[in-house]
């Protein structure tokens, strides 16, 4: 199949979103707890670590494990975004469809817990994923 504008728009979309769940990944595995999660809590690490050091350390570990889990789901969708979405493969977009769909509509789970503008930038972009499907389905899905 011939690359169109619109596969290109759809691959930039999706690029965004990939550079989002990126930017979260190394957020994950940098930091103890991210910002908006210790505003929440209304706590700061130090506390939760004063409250139990071995949480604390069991908490810090996986949530590293959760950032270089982000990070290789990223690592992923980059070549596939590359090496297939952009060529208007019909299995890239199934790809970024079932890799992406549990991880951006999961974030519906965070509403109770109002993280702010992380939670902004959550639906920001499932909003960005889901348009760039959209329009990657109409060059992609819909091609003879």
């Amino acid at each position: 199949m011939g690359k169109s504008k619109l596969i290109d728009v759809s691959a930039i979309l999706l690029f965004i979103c990939a550079l989002d769940l990126l930017l979260f990944g190394l957020l994950y595995v940098v930091l103890e707890f991210c910002p908006f999660q210790l505003q929440y809590l209304g706590m700061t690490w130090a506390d939760i670590v004063a409250l139990d050091a071995d949480l604390a350390l069991m908490v810090s570990v996986t949530y590293r494990l959760a950032g270089f889990g982000w990070i290789s789901i990223v690592l992923g969708m980059f070549l596939v975004l590359f090496k297939g979405y952009l060529n208007g493969e019909k299995w890239a977009w199934w790809y970024m469809l079932f890799v992406g769909g549990p991880i951006f509509l999961s974030a519906s789970i965070l509403i109770p817990l109002d993280f702010g503008i992380a939670l902004y930038i959550i639906w920001m972009t499932t909003v960005l994923w889901i348009l760039a499907l959209l329009i990657g389905a109409k060059e992609i899905l819909m091609a003879e």
